[in-house]
């Protein structure tokens, strides 16, 4: 197995990624393995964590999971995100118009991090399945700086998903608080095809809500989870 490099990403969140890659508990080599971490540095990173409360051993020699600490701390904070409070009454329009599945991105440099992901009420389980293989970080079905250029001439840009052939999205970029974001209607190509000038109307009409009346409003205290202490 070929080891990843863990770049510029931290030690501890290449170690959560690599159980989220198996999604079963893993030995101390297999992380090493994974992460591309020499196995002391793995011993070092497993024992920070399990002091504070991020992984335990499901029993002798059974290796090593993360607990749910991390999972309760990350609901509470998106329980909380005020722009995608905001915006996730539109993006479920949008799906509701559509019937097919919604994505909301951000441009971080070359890349885009999806924010959010409707997915659509007549599920196809193949091309769901390429949609939530989609990572957080992605080039594929969003590629907001491809959007931004094309949409000149048109408005709005139709790609295909390097991930699965038979996917495609019909995208278009939208400014919020000054931040280039990015709304993509995803399905099946034939299904897309079938219903594409629909499905246009329907993203330029939310985007252009999502433009003035999103921009508009203020961050301010949601009414999600109570924040309580992880431990």
């Amino acid at each position: 197995m070929t080891k990843k490099n863990t770049g510029r990403r931290s030690r501890e969140m290449a170690v959560f990624e690599a159980f989220f890659d198996k999604l079963r508990p893993l030995f101390m080599t297999e992380i090493s393995e994974s992460t591309g971490m020499p196995l002391s540095t793995c011993f070092s990173v497993i024992e920070k964590l399990r002091n504070a409360g991020y992984m335990y051993t499901p029993g002798a020699r059974k290796g090593f999971y993360p607990t749910a600490k991390l999972a309760n701390i990350a609901s509470v904070i998106a329980a909380h995100d005020p722009l995608q409070r905001n915006v996730a009454p539109h993006l479920d329009t949008l799906r509701d118009k559509t019937q097919e599945t919604v994505l909301f991105g951000q441009r971080i440099g070359a890349h885009v991090i999806i924010l959010a992901r409707i997915p659509a009420k007549q599920r196809s389980s193949l091309i769901e399945a390429s949609i939530e293989a989609m990572p957080g970080e992605t080039r594929t079905a969003v590629e907001i700086n491809t959007i931004v250029e094309r949409e000149e001439e048109r408005g709005w840009h139709l790609g295909k998903a390097e991930t699965d052939p038979d996917l495609c999205g019909a995208s278009k970029a939208v400014d919020i608080h000054s931040q280039t974001f990015a709304v993509t209607v995803a399905g099946p190509v034939h299904r897309m095809m079938q219903s594409l000038d629909n499905h246009v109307f329907a993203l330029k009409e939310i985007c252009q809500t999502l433009e003035t009346s999103v921009s508009d409003q203020r961050f301010q205290q949601t009414d999600g989870p109570s924040k309580v202490s992880p431990d």
